[in-house]
């Protein structure tokens, strides 16, 4: 837990923003990396950083079973262990290594993924406020921070990136 104290003078000093920096240690592969942003009472939002093919069978499990699956999080097989034909398949999928949560307005906050910092933001989801609750991680471990009062203090944005550094 952090608290920040601001003693500079009300009438003339402003803070425009602030910003904390941390780093994650990954030891997983891509497709075990997940990122989550948590609501309050509209569920959570989860992404793997490389979501496998779910209209296909992989290594024997039912498509409903495998996708629902890595969805939730769990450890899915290591690409060497794949039959080939499914190794490429999992290939092909796109790498989201960017997520955000903006809260702009008090009415509800966007939640936003790219593949670098040289693509365009594609939009996911829209709904209600949202409690700043950001997780990423592998299936061996991760980082969660919160925002007490996240979307009481709009405009505000939780942002990851370069979830698909390091091992993978």
């Amino acid at each position: 837990m952090h608290t920040f104290i601001f003693d500079g003078d009300g009438l003339k000093d402003f803070i425009k923003g602030l910003g904390l920096v941390f780093t994650v240690p990954f030891r997983e592969e891509l497709h075990n990396r997940h990122v989550r942003f948590a609501g309050d009472g509209t569920g959570v939002w989860c992404q793997p950083v490389r979501l496998e093919p779910g209209y296909r069978p992989q290594a024997g499990r039912q498509i409903t079973d495998a996708y629902a699956d890595h969805l939730a999080g769990k450890r899915m097989p290591n690409l060497a262990d794949y039959p080939p034909a499914a190794r490429s398949a999992i290939e092909s999928v796109a790498v989201y290594n960017d997520c955000k949560l903006t809260q702009l307005g008090p009415d509800g906050f966007s939640i936003d993924k790219r593949t670098q910092s040289q693509s365009s933001w594609l939009h996911c989801d829209q709904r209600p406020p949202r409690l700043g609750l950001a997780v990423l991680g592998d299936v061996s471990g991760g980082i969660a921070v919160g925002v007490k009062d996240f979307w009481q203090k709009y405009p505000a944005a939780l942002e990851i990136s370069n979830a698909a550094a390091g091992r993978g």
